[in-house]
C-alpha cells in the first residue's frame, strides 16, 4: 500500500466535519441529525470503496473459517473492556464526573434512542475501525509500533474536543479499548473481529444507558 494512502481516509473525515458545520450553518442550526447522518454514510460508503477487495476478502473469511476464532478474540474484549471500567471508575471519582464523550452518548440516547443506536452500533464500529486499524495496517509494520500508536489514535478521537485538562485524562480508558481492538485486528488479520467486538461493546453500553434513564 503506498503510504500516501493513509492520509486519504483522514482527509474525508476532515471534509466531513467542514461540510457538517457548512450545511448546519447555512440551514441555520447548529446540530441537525438528518445532515450529520446523511454525511457518516456517505462518509462509510467512500472507505469502504477504498478498501473494498480487503474488507470483501476479511468478511469472506471470516464466514468461511474464522468466526470460529470468536471466542478467543472475546476473551480479548472482556480483559480490555474491565480495564476500561475499572479505570474510568477512578478517573471520575479524581475528576468528579463522568467523559464528556460519554455525556454526549448518554443524552444522545436518552433524546433519539433509534439515531443514536445506529450512529453508536452501527456506523461507529465500522468506520472507526477502517480508519484507525485497517487503514494503518500496512503502513505501520511493527506490531507493537501498529497497536500502541493505533490505540492512542483511538483514544484521541474519543478526547479531542473536552474542555479541560482533567477530562484528558478519560484518554486512558479509550486507550486501553483502542489497544485490546488493534490487538484482536493484528492477531487475527480479519478487520471483522475489531468491528464487531466494537459493536458488542457498543450495544453493551447501549443497553445500560437506555435501562438506567
Amino acid at each position: 500500500m503506498k503510504k500516501t494512502k493513509i492520509i486519504y481516509p483522514f482527509l474525508i473525515v476532515f471534509s466531513f466535519y467542514i461540510l457538517n458545520s457548512a450545511l448546519n450553518t447555512f440551514l441555520n442550526t447548529t446540530d441537525n441529525k438528518v445532515i450529520t447522518l446523511l454525511i457518516l454514510c456517505f462518509l462509510v460508503f467512500i472507505l469502504t470503496l477504498i478498501y473494498k477487495k480487503q474488507i470483501i476478502n476479511d468478511l469472506k473469511r471470516f464466514i468461511k473459517s474464522d468466526y470460529k476464532h470468536f471466542f478467543k478474540f472475546f476473551k480479548y474484549h472482556l480483559i480490555g473492556y474491565t480495564i476500561m471500567i475499572f479505570s474510568s471508575i477512578i478517573i471520575t471519582l479524581l475528576v468528579g464526573g463522568i467523559a464528556e464523550n460519554e455525556q454526549f452518548a448518554r443524552q444522545l440516547v436518552v433524546k433519539k434512542p433509534f439515531y443514536s443506536f445506529f450512529l453508536m452500533c452501527i456506523l461507529a464500529p465500522y468506520y472507526e475501525e477502517i480508519l484507525i486499524r485497517l487503514n494503518f495496517k500496512d503502513f505501520l509494520k511493527s506490531k507493537w509500533t501498529f497497536i500502541l500508536s493505533t490505540g492512542l489514535l483511538f483514544g484521541l478521537l474519543h478526547v479531542i474536543f473536552v474542555n479541560t485538562y482533567q477530562q484528558f485524562l478519560f484518554i486512558i480508558p479509550y486507550f486501553a479499548m483502542g489497544i485490546t481492538f488493534s490487538l484482536m485486528y493484528y492477531d487475527s488479520n480479519n478487520i471483522f473481529f475489531p468491528i464487531i467486538m466494537h459493536f458488542i461493546n457498543n450495544l453493551f453500553s447501549f443497553i445500560v444507558i437506555l435501562s438506567v434513564t
